[in-house]
């Protein structure tokens, strides 16, 4: 037999899933788009393949986001201008 006991005050959270999904999701999200973009680069689509990238990149952001708190949009913005910017 189980015995199931309640949790003590305080241990609810998501920070657990945040740090996983940082830490090993958007790593294996990246490179399985990867991946898929040598893949259909083979095959001469280079259209998809630019579709998928740019589709991996906003995932990207809005998982950043999700995860992070505080400063995060913020420097997400630029770094998303970042990428437009011309670098001198």
């Amino acid at each position: 037999m189980r015995t199931v006991l309640p949790a003590a005050a305080g241990e609810f959270g998501t920070t657990g899933l945040a740090a996983f999904i940082s830490d090993n999701v958007v790593t294996i999200l990246f490179l399985v788009v990867g991946a898929a973009a040598l893949w259909a680069a083979t095959k001469g689509k280079i259209s998809k393949v630019v579709t998928v990238a740019v589709c991996a990149v906003v995932a990207a952001m809005v998982l950043a986001l999700a995860v992070n708190n505080g400063e995060a949009g913020k420097a997400l913005g630029e770094w998303a201008v970042g990428l437009f910017r011309e670098q001198s």
